[in-house]
C-alpha cells in the first residue's frame, strides 16, 4: 500500500486538530490559530492546505461519517439475526465499547447546527443521516417479519430512532453527566423491542 503523501498527512493532522478544538471550544471558538496550535503547525500552513475553516469542517464531517459507517459495517458483520442487526447499528452509534470517539460525538452534535448554515456540511450530514435512517428502516422490517409481525409505520420509527441517537449525542456534548454510562444504547434497543412487540401478528391476520 502506498504511503500517504505529505499533503494528505498534513490535511489529516489539521482535521484531527479541528475535531479536538471543537470538542472543547465549539465551532465558533475553533479559530484557525487555535487549530494550528493544536496541530503543531503555523497558521499559514493551515491556510495552505485549506482555503477556510469551513473547508476543514467539511473534511471533518466526511471523516466522522466515514468512520461511523465503518463502525456500523464492522458490527453488522458480527450480527446473526435481523433483530441482532438492528441492535448492531444502534450499538455502533451509541454503545461504549472501547472503540468510541467522544470528541467525534461532541463534534457531531455541533455539526448538525452548522449544517443549517453551510450547504456543503448539510449535504454530507444529510447524506449520512438519510443513509442511517434508510438502513434502520430496512432492518426493522426484517426484524418484524422475523418475529412474525407486521412492519407497519416502520419509516417514522426509523426516523425516531435516528432522532434519539442525535439527541443522545447532543446531551453527551452539552450535559455529559446526565446520561448514565451504557444507558443510551440500552434504551434505544428497548424502544426497538417495544415497537416490534406492538406490531400486529402476521399469523393472526392470515388466519
Amino acid at each position: 500500500m502506498a504511503r500517504p503523501s505529505n499533503t494528505d498527512e498534513r490535511r489529516a493532522q489539521i482535521v484531527a486538530a479541528l475535531m479536538r478544538v471543537m470538542a472543547v471550544h465549539g465551532y465558533e471558538g475553533a479559530t484557525v490559530a487555535r487549530v494550528a496550535r493544536e496541530a503543531g503547525l503555523a497558521s499559514g500552513l493551515v491556510h495552505y492546505h485549506f482555503a477556510s475553516k469551513a473547508d476543514i469542517l467539511v473534511a471533518l464531517v466526511d471523516g466522522i461519517a466515514g468512520r461511523a459507517a465503518a463502525r456500523i459495517a464492522g458490527r453488522l458483520e458480527q450480527a446473526e439475526t435481523p433483530a441482532g442487526r438492528v441492535e448492531a447499528v444502534i450499538d455502533a452509534m451509541l454503545a461504549r465499547g472501547g472503540d468510541e470517539d467522544l470528541d467525534a460525538v461532541r463534534c457531531w452534535s455541533l455539526i448538525g447546527a452548522e449544517a443549517v448554515k453551510n450547504a456543503d456540511v448539510r449535504r454530507l450530514y444529510g447524506r449520512f443521516v438519510t443513509s442511517l435512517t434508510e438502513r434502520l428502516s430496512a432492518l426493522l422490517v426484517d426484524a418484524c417479519h422475523e418475529a412474525g409481525r407486521s412492519a407497519r409505520d416502520v419509516e417514522p420509527v426509523a426516523v425516531a430512532l435516528v432522532a434519539m441517537i442525535e439527541g443522545y449525542f447532543a446531551l453527551a456534548a452539552a450535559v455529559p453527566r446526565i446520561v448514565p454510562i451504557g444507558s443510551a444504547a440500552a434504551m434505544a434497543r428497548a424502544a426497538v423491542r417495544g415497537f416490534v412487540a406492538a406490531q400486529p401478528s402476521l399469523r393472526r391476520r392470515s388466519a
